[in-house]
Order: C-alpha cells, then structure tokens, then sequence
C-alpha cells in the first residue's frame, strides 16, 4: 500500500524529468493488483477460509494470482527501473 500511495504521490509532486504518463501507467498497474486483490482473490480465500480446502480454488487463486497481481506488479517494477535509468541519465 505504501508503494502506491508514494507512486501517487510521484504523479503531483515528482521531477519534471520523469513523464507523467509513465507514473500514471504504474500507479494504474499498482491498482489493477489491488482491485483485483478485492474482487477476485479476497472472495476465494473467504471461500477457503469457510468452506475448507478445495482443490478448484487453490487453483484458480494461483492462476489468477499471476496475471492479475504478479504481471501487473513486475511491469510497474520495470517502469520503475526505467524511471530510474531515466534519473540518473540526467
């Protein structure tokens, strides 16, 4: 939480170096991890939590876990290494 809250901030307050448009493409990526976080992960845990093992969910809570939180997250990561390079190029 506190990464998006500081890759928010970046959007007002960061260098003028660094393209808006960038900043603003990671914050989103941050928040589709976190809403789908909401929508798709937290229910399945509350199903497993109440209903016990299932094998059904454990799975779709892996599958989904990938393309909805770690892609998301790696490529906000890879905006922030190019941020970086682009920093430091200056």
């Amino acid at each position: 939480m506190t990464w998006t809250i500081a890759t928010g901030l970046l959007i007002f307050f960061g260098p003028d170096s660094l393209p808006k448009p960038v900043v603003v493409a990671a914050f989103v990526l941050e928040l589709v991890g976190w809403v789908t976080s909401v929508v798709i992960d937290i229910p399945i845990q509350v199903s497993l939590s109440k209903d016990g093992w299932s094998t059904a969910n454990v799975e779709r809570l892996i599958a989904t876990d990938r393309w909805s939180r770690q892609l998301p997250a790696l490529l906000s990561c890879a905006l922030f290494v190019w941020m970086l390079f682009t920093l430091l190029q200056r």
